[in-house]
């Protein structure tokens, strides 16, 4: 049988065929044809849930790497800030003790935060809480220069925990619902991994990059890249059911 370039054979679908289904811009009506055949001519054949099943299965893939993609870019957005500002407070003058309170406001929004942003992901969904822990942490960043009032600083310090704190919470639960729930357990270990690509990475190459870009270009360069993951987060992940669960995109 075949329709619309879309064949059968004793029940199953070729891997060629399921391509052609992705790539055609009118999938959905090809599964609804299939379906509609299927059910009045051979009730035997391979199930409409199947074919609609592989589909999101396969575009799942899909967004759980850009999901990792966007979180290589976020992690690197906060831990390129680990060397250049305490070295900004340093050169404007601010005392030791103030750069370690400034450096620890992480943690106070960390304890805080994160089960608000576990709530607030329930409440209203993924996607809006990981764009604003993307513009969180980019504000925090952009905004060091501009100033050097230790208590501006701890402000932008705790702006920038709070980006974390959301952008973590809620694209780890992103995550989750993407997988199917026999695999979820390693794609979560290697979406966990994102954050050691960064740590392992970034400090360095920043270090390195200090004397050609400057403390300003470090904490633009943060800035963007934080912007980056929530916008591709936010553009490339469709609104779509979430794989295996009963939720869906808000």
């Amino acid at each position: 049988m075949q329709s619309h370039g879309v064949s059968t054979h004793q029940g199953r679908l070729h891997a060629g065929t399921i391509n052609s289904i992705q790539n055609n811009p009118n999938h959905t009506e090809i599964l609804s044809e299939i379906a509609h055949m299927h059910a009045t001519q051979n009730p035997l054949s391979y199930p409409h849930h199947r074919v609609n099943q592989e589909y999101q299965m396969d575009a799942s893939r899909r967004s759980f790497w850009a999901a990792f993609v966007a979180a290589v870019s976020f992690f690197a957005a906060f831990y390129s800030l680990i060397v250049p500002l305490p070295l900004y407070m340093t050169d404007m003058g601010i005392p030791d003790w103030q750069i370690g309170v400034i450096m620890g406001a992480f943690g106070i929004a960390s304890l805080v935060g994160r089960p608000f942003a576990g709530y607030v992901s329930d409440r209203y969904g993924f996607k809006p809480v990981i764009l604003f822990g993307s513009v969180a942490l980019a504000i925090g960043g952009f905004g060091v220069p501009l100033t050097a009032e230790p208590a501006v600083l701890f402000g932008l310090r705790m702006l920038q925990a709070a980006g974390y704190v959301a952008f973590t919470t809620a694209s780890t639960a992103l995550v989750s619902a993407l997988i199917e729930s026999h695999e979820r357990g390693r794609f979560l270990a290697l979406y966990g991994a994102a954050a050691n690509v960064a740590i392992t990475i970034v400090p360095a190459v920043v270090t390195t990059m200090l004397p050609s870009i400057g403390l300003r270009g470090a904490f633009v360069a943060s800035g963007l890249l934080a912007v980056g993951a929530g916008l591709l987060i936010w553009w490339v992940i469709p609104r779509q059911e979430l794989a295996n669960t009963p939720f869906v995109w808000r």
